[in-house]
């Protein structure tokens, strides 16, 4: 499956390049909705990611979802696209649902479907770090429905953002008054004020599904975040 990269425009994406488009599957004589599953860099791509990003591509094309990988601009501190980016997808109401994975992020078990972990009244699921971080959420990996609880929860997660607390440098770079992963932070924020605000609607899974950096017999994704993401992502390759 060919990506796409997506531009913004006015409020709206604006489809560039050439690709195929992703036809959802038939369901009772209905096309259901395609799940995307979402990546975002403004900068080179490290070759180090090069086979994570094939895993994922390979995935989407296995289970018909659209992958979709974004470049565009946004005058936001980095940590804060996804969320805005996300929130944009959601509001298109084009797809099932969105994952988002960091670019140190890929996809573990293959045969695994989003749907497989859909459960009635829970609209957005990710989880926590690994014991050695230990923070109630990981932002690294999560996904959540194109529903209006999941697109309600986009929403009060970005209206989060609080530019006030965020300054750009000449150089381009972000710098903030909060501490790291804090709550001017996308993960901190969420930690801090989603998770107890709409916590009927989040389902927590183990760190072991969705944040570890060694595959587990329950791992769907693996996260190589870390100093030593280059090692353990060699390791896992070999």
């Amino acid at each position: 499956m060919k990506s796409k990269r997506l531009k913004r425009k006015t409020g709206r994406f604006r489809k560039t390049g050439r690709f195929r488009k992703t036809r959802g599957r038939q369901i009772g004589g209905a096309a259901e909705l395609p799940w995307a599953v979402v990546q975002y860099d403004n900068r080179p791509i490290n070759p180090i990611f090069y086979p994570l990003l094939e895993r994922i591509k390979n995935y989407c094309k296995l289970h018909t979802y659209e992958y979709i990988f974004s470049n565009a601009p946004y005058d936001l501190p980095p940590y804060w696209i996804k969320v805005k980016l996300v929130q944009e997808i959601l509001q298109t109401k084009k797809y099932k649902g969105v994952l988002w994975l960091d670019m140190d992020a890929t996809i573990h078990d293959m045969k695994r479907s989003l749907n497989s972990f859909v459960r009635q009244e829970k609209s957005f699921y990710c989880a926590g770090d690994t014991p050695n971080w230990n923070s109630r959420f990981n932002a690294g990996v999560w996904f959540v429905l194109s529903n209006h609880q999941g697109r309600q929860i986009m929403n009060s997660w970005m209206n989060l953002y609080d530019s006030g607390k965020w300054t750009k440098e000449t150089d381009g770079s972000w710098k903030t008054i909060g501490e790291w992963a804090g709550d001017t932070y996308e993960q901190g924020s969420f930690v801090q004020t989603i998770l107890p605000r709409f916590n009927t609607h989040i389902e927590v899974l183990p760190w072991q599904v969705l944040q570890s950096f060694i595959p587990l017999p329950q791992s769907f994704t693996l996260h190589f975040a870390g100093p030593e993401k280059s090692a353990w992502i060699q390791s896992y390759f070999t």
